[in-house]
């Protein structure tokens, strides 16, 4: 038997509706004597105008507190390939994001990615009429701010407080891929 689930719907007091970031993004890319490409891209998002216009908690403002902990972000992506040999491509790229965090110092509730950079490279080889391998690298910094994992108040007792220790998480990754591939 088919069974079918109900539909939820946040309706009257349990309704929250909010307006998500405006965005721009603009791009272009040229090809050079059918052997090489280049391509940019700009981003940017204007995170201090997301708006909650209802919500199931009364009273619940957002507007002050978005044009205050947030601003706007943006993002450039630059790229590109050369056909190096017949039967060889050769790939570059990088990206770089700021946040659209106000103050990265600002100790949060959880980690928020304040920049974010990456740098890319790939070969692509054409070993027959169908068959590829290609081989991509990327390396990624990911700054984050200052967030606390937990804290308690004690209201009768302030000696009772409990914080854990403002930390920042940010990461460098490095990925490789390795990819055989088969057109048909």
């Amino acid at each position: 038997d088919y069974v079918e689930s109900p539909e939820w719907e946040d309706t009257d007091e349990y309704s929250w509706r909010f307006r998500s970031p405006s965005r721009l993004m603009v791009g272009a890319a040229v090809t050079i004597a059918k052997r090489f490409i280049i391509s940019a891209d700009y981003e940017r998002s204007w995170y201090q105008s997301t708006r909650l216009t209802s919500s199931p908690i009364n009273n619940l403002d957002y507007r002050a507190t978005m044009k205050e902990q947030f601003r706007g972000s943006n993002t450039v992506r630059v790229g590109a390939e050369v056909r190096a040999l017949p039967f060889m491509d050769i790939r570059a790229g990088y990206i770089f994001s700021d946040g659209g965090i106000r103050n990265s110092n600002q100790i949060f509730t959880h980690p928020l990615v304040t920049r974010e950079n990456y740098i890319t490279a790939g070969l692509g080889f054409k070993l027959g009429a169908t068959t590829y391998l290609d081989f991509a690298y990327q390396y990624n910094k990911r700054e984050r701010t200052f967030y606390q994992s937990f804290y308690a108040t004690d209201s009768f007792d302030p000696e009772l407080n409990i914080e854990a220790v403002p930390v920042r998480t940010n990461s460098y990754r490095h990925l490789a891929v390795l990819t055989l591939g088969f057109r048909f």
